[in-house]
C-alpha cells in the first residue's frame, strides 16, 4: 500500500491562519526560518489522522493564539487530499468551540469544544472516523513509517520486539545444538519460559549460597559452647578407684562396729541413699544439658522451615500471576472479537435490498420477488451465523472470566499467606531468646528439686561405739570427689553430641556445594544458550539492513548477558552519531519496515538541512529545511538528493 498527500489545508491551526500546500508525489521541500511553521505542517497531518502532534502529544495547543490568548469563536481545521494506492480520499478534522446563551441574559459562555470528522465530505462519529483511519494505517505503524526519529525514540525493549518480529530467526533447537539440548528439554518438561527458568536457578543459587554462608557461624557457635575435651577413661578410672576405696573404708567401719550392727546398717543405708540420689542428680544434670543443646538450634530450624514454606508459596503465586496474565489477554481478545461481530451484525442488519440484482448463473436481471427473497434469505443466514459465533465467543469469554475470578481469589489467598509467613518470620527473628540455661531448666524440674532437697537433708549418723571419724571424713571427701567426677564425665556425651552435629553441618555443607555446582552448571548452560540465541537474533536482524546495524545484547563484567537494542551507525551508537547520520539511519529503518509491512507513507524529515544526501527510499518525502526566508517556501528549493 502506498499513501501520498496531494494537498493539505490548514485553517487557524496552531500559528498558521490559513494555508494550502500542494505536494509533489515524490520529493517536497518546505523551508523557512525557525518558528515559521515547518513543524506545524507535520503536526497538522498527524493531528488530522490521530489527534496528536508528531511528538505523540494529545494536549498540545491546536488553537491559534493572538498576544498569548486563544482567538475565540473560530474553527480550527485541517483537511487533506490523500491517495491510497491511487484512490483519492478526502479527510477533514475540525475543532469547534461551543458557546451557549446563559438563561435570562444575552451573554454567551464557552462550554467546551467538539471535534467534527468527515471522510469524503460524509460526517463521521469519532469512533467511525478512527476505525476508518486505523483500517488505512494503525497509529503505531504511521509513527514508525513517517518519522525518521521515531524508532530510536521509543524504549529499547519495544525496538527489540519490533526487530525480532520481522527477522527470520532459527528455532531454539537449532540454536542450542546437541551440547545445549538438555537445557531445552528440561525447560519444556517443566513448562517454563527461558526467563522464568533463569530466575529460578538464580534464586536457587542465592538460597544455596546463603545456607552455605550460615554453616561456619553455626559450627563456630557449637565449638564455643562445647565443654573442654579431657581424658574420659582416666576420669572413669578415678571414679572406679574412689568407689572401691569407699567400699573398703565402709568395710573397715563395719568391722570396727560389729557390736552395733543396727547403727551401722542405718548409717550404710543413709550413705547408699545419698549416693543413689547423687547419681540421680548427675542424670538430671546431663538431661538438662542435652535439652539446652537441642533448644539452641530450635529457632534456626523454625526460621528455615518458614523460609521453605515462603519460597513454595512464592513460586506458586508467580505461576498463578503468569496464568492470570494469559487469561486476561484471552479475555481481551474475546471482547475485541465480540465488538467486531457486533459491528458486523449492525452492518449486515442495515443492508437494504438492491432492486438491480442479477442472476449469479446467467447474468440476467432477476425477478424482483425472487431477488428480494434471495436477498432476505442470505441476509438472515448471515445474521444467524454472526449470532452463533457471538454466542460461542460470549460463552468462551465467560469461562475465561470465571477462571480469572478463581485465579484472582487464589492470588489474594497466596499473597495473604506470604504476608503472614513474613510477619511470623520477623516475629521469630525479633523475639527474645527463650533459651533456658541449665540452671533454670533444673530449677523448673520438680523431681530434681525434690531429689536435691532430700539429698541436702540426708545426714550420715555417727556410730558412737567406735571412733571412725577420720574414716567417715575420708569417705565423705571421696564421695564428694566422685560426685564432681560424675558431673565432669557427663560432658563427654555433650561433646559427642556436639561433634555429631558438627559433622552433620559439614556433610550438609558438602551436599550444598555439590548442589551449587549443578545449579551453576545449569546457569552457565543457560548463559551459553542465551549468548548463542542473542547472536542468532542479532545476525538475523542485521541481515535486514544494508548499513545500519543493531547491538541486541551487552556482555557484562561478571560474564552475564543483558538484553538491549542499540542502533549502530558505522560502529558508532546512534546517540553519538551526527544529525545527518541519524536522519539517514532513520530513513533506512523506515525503508526496511515499509518493505515488511508493504506500506509506504509520506515521511516528514525535520532539520533536513543537516543532510547533504538523503537515503534513497521509494516514498513521498517532505523535507523541512531551515533557511533565511521569513515566510514558508514550498518546493522553491531543490535540495532533496
Amino acid at each position: 500500500m502506498k499513501i501520498t498527500i496531494q494537498q493539505l489545508k490548514l485553517n487557524h491551526f496552531k500559528g498558521i491562519r490559513n494555508a494550502t500546500i500542494v505536494f509533489n508525489e515524490s520529493a517536497n521541500v518546505i523551508a523557512g526560518r525557525n518558528a515559521t511553521g515547518k513543524s506545524t505542517i507535520a503536526d497538522a497531518f498527524s493531528w488530522l489522522l490521530f489527534g496528536k502532534d508528531m511528538l505523540d502529544r494529545k494536549d498540545f495547543e491546536v488553537k491559534t493564539l493572538q498576544n498569548g490568548e486563544v482567538i475565540p469563536r473560530i474553527d480550527h481545521e485541517v483537511e487533506a487530499i490523500i491517495y491510497i494506492d491511487g484512490v483519492k480520499e478526502t479527510l477533514k478534522r475540525t475543532l469547534k468551540e461551543k458557546w451557549v446563551k446563559k438563561q435570562g441574559t444575552n451573554e454567551q459562555v464557552f462550554t467546551g469544544n467538539e471535534t467534527i470528522y468527515t471522510v469524503n465530505d460524509v460526517p463521521k462519529s469519532q469512533k467511525d472516523y478512527q476505525d476508518y483511519i486505523n483500517k488505512i494505517i494503525p497509529e503505531a505503524t504511521f509513527k514508525l513509517l513517517t518519522n525518521p526519529a521515531y524508532f530510536n525514540s521509543i524504549k529499547w525493549q519495544d525496538r527489540r520486539a519490533m526487530l525480532t518480529a520481522i527477522a527470520s530467526i532459527q528455532d531454539d533447537d537449532s540454536i542450542a545444538g546437541k551440547e545445549l539440548a538438555d537445557v531445552l528439554i528440561k525447560m519444556r518438561s517443566e513448562r517454563k519460559s527461558f526467563e522464568d527458568f533463569k530466575k529460578e536457578y538464580a534464586a536457587k543459587r542465592q538460597k544455596i549460597k546463603a545456607a552455605m554462608e550460615s554453616i561456619p557461624s553455626r559450627i563456630d557457635e557449637l565449638n564455643r559452647t562445647k565443654p573442654e575435651q579431657k581424658n574420659w577413661a582416666e576420669i572413669q578410672a578415678k571414679i572406679d578407684a574412689l568407689r572401691s576405696e569407699v567400699s573398703n573404708l565402709q568395710k573397715r567401719i563395719s568391722n570396727a562396729n560389729d557390736g552395733n550392727k543396727e547403727a551401722f546398717e542405718y548409717q550404710k543405708k543413709a550413705i547408699d541413699r545419698k549416693m543413689f540420689l547423687q547419681s540421680k542428680i548427675a542424670e538430671k544434670d546431663l538431661a538438662a544439658r542435652k535439652q539446652f543443646l537441642d533448644d539452641s538450634g530450635k529457632k534456626d530450624r523454625e526460621i528455615a522451615d518458614l523460609n521453605n514454606q515462603f519460597e513454595q508459596i512464592k513460586n506458586l503465586l508467580k505461576r498463578k500471576n503468569d496464568l492470570l496474565g494469559i487469561k486476561l489477554d484471552d479475555a481481551g481478545q474475546k471482547e475485541k472479537q465480540l465488538v467486531t461481530l457486533r459491528a458486523e451484525y449492525r452492518i449486515v442488519s442495515d443492508l437494504i435490498y438492491n432492486d438491480h440484482a442479477v442472476c449469479p448463473t446467467c447474468g440476467q436481471p432477476m425477478p424482483k420477488d425472487k431477488a428480494l427473497e434471495s436477498f432476505n434469505k442470505e441476509k438472515a443466514d448471515r445474521l444467524i451465523e454472526i449470532n452463533r459465533r457471538g454466542v460461542l465467543l460470549k460463552s468462551q469469554k465467560e469461562e475465561i472470566e470465571a477462571d480469572i475470578s478463581s485465579l484472582d481469589n487464589d492470588i489474594k489467598a497466596h499473597t495473604l499467606s506470604l504476608r503472614e509467613l513474613e510477619n511470623k518470620n520477623k516475629e521469630i527473628k525479633n523475639s527474645p531468646s527463650n533459651l533456658k540455661p541449665v540452671e533454670l531448666i533444673l530449677s523448673e524440674d520438680v523431681e530434681y528439686v525434690s531429689i536435691k532437697k532430700e539429698l541436702d537433708a540426708i545426714e550420715i549418723p555417727e556410730v558412737a561405739t567406735v571412733d571412725t571419724t577420720n574414716i567417715s571424713d575420708a569417705i565423705k571427701q571421696m564421695n564428694n570427689e566422685i560426685e564432681a567426677l560424675i558431673v565432669e564425665l557427663s560432658n563427654r556425651e555433650i561433646i559427642e553430641r556436639a561433634n555429631a552435629r558438627e559433622k552433620e553441618l559439614i556433610d550438609e555443607e558438602k551436599t550444598l556445594a555439590d548442589e551449587l555446582t549443578i545449579v551453576e552448571g545449569m546457569e552457565y548452560s543457560l548463559q551459553q544458550f542465551q549468548s548463542k540465541k542473542m547472536q542468532a537474533v542479532e545476525d538475523a536482524v542485521n541481515k535486514l539492513f544494508p548499513t545500519v546495524k543493531f547491538r541486541m545484547f551487552d556482555q557484562q563484567i561478571n560474564g552475564g548477558i543483558a538484553d538491549t537494542c542499540e542502533t549502530m551507525i558505522n560502529g558508532v551508537p546512534f546517540s553519538d552519531a551526527n544529525r545527518a547520520a541519524q536522519i539517514n539511519a532513520g530513513l533506512e529503518i523506515i525503508a526496511t519496515f515499509s518493505k515488511v509491512h508493504d506500506t509506504y507513507c509520506p515521511i516528514f524529515i525535520d532539520n533536513a538541512e543537516a543532510v547533504n544526501s538523503l537515503f534513497d527510499i521509494p516514498t513521498q518525502i517532505v523535507a523541512l529545511y531551515v533557511n533565511d526566508s521569513k515566510d514558508l517556501e514550498v518546493n522553491k528549493i531543490s535540495k532533496v538528493a
